[in-house]
């Protein structure tokens, strides 16, 4: 699918949205590193980007049934590229507040419901990688990095926090432990107060399946100090 220079993916139509990220040959790499997008340029119709957002994540794999794992996994890379920064808009205070905190709920459902049944290796890095991207971009807003201090968070940011939090929390209680994986790296980055508890109880539970290598890298997770 050809892609236009300076599109706003806010303005297509949600099918049209899918594919604008979705529908590429295998061998297309990186068709979007050309492409010029930043919310801040199209601030009328970013309130559709995040209907556009939930609806893909609520069902995530309706919408990318037609797509190999290639291509599932090069759309989400598009999607969090700098070109395209999607996830900026959950983090925008200009964009309603309700939205933003169910397009993170969203996302877990995405987990819960899609990613436990995928196990195909191009998408293992997308998976594992999207609440970092996800939890760094937050406290890179903040305009925090280090270590982050939550005493400075407004009340909208302090929400949406939470929500991450919640979620990773309900993405670690599934019983497959490749995506409890994927939550407990996002924990590892998120600096919320109740991750060193979560994190110590899931590791109290389940320590005897673990190497001893698995075991310091969660205890890393806990501490906040993952890679």
């Amino acid at each position: 699918m050809s892609q236009p220079a300076n599109l706003d993916p806010a303005r297509l139509t949600f099918d049209e949205f899918v594919r604008f990220f979705f529908d590429h040959p295998k061998g297309e790499q990186f068709w979007y590193a050309d492409a010029r997008y930043a919310l801040s340029d199209f601030a009328s119709s970013a309130p559709q980007l995040l209907n556009h957002m939930i609806e893909l994540l609520s069902d995530f794999g309706t919408a990318v049934r037609p797509y190999s794992p290639e291509q599932i996994s090069h759309g989400i890379w598009a999607m969090f590229s700098p070109s395209f920064s999607l996830s900026d808009a959950l983090w925008d205070a200009n964009l309603p507040l309700e939205k933003r905190l169910q397009s993170i709920g969203a996302m877990g459902t995405m987990f819960t419901s899609y990613v436990v049944e995928q196990d195909a290796e191009p998408l293992q890095k997308s998976f594992y990688m999207w609440w970092h991207i996800i939890v760094t971009g937050f406290w890179a807003h903040q305009g925090q990095f280090e270590t982050p201090d939550l005493s400075q968070l407004d009340a909208e940011s302090t929400a949406l926090l939470q929500a991450v939090f919640e979620t990773l929390k309900q993405i670690l209680s599934v019983s497959d432990p490749r995506v409890q994986g994927y939550a407990l790296h996002g924990l590892g980055h998120l600096h919320h107060p109740g991750v060193r508890e979560l994190v110590q109880y899931y590791l109290d539970n389940n320590k005897d399946r673990f190497t001893e290598e698995h075991v310091q890298w969660i205890e890393q997770c806990r501490d906040g100090i993952v890679s």
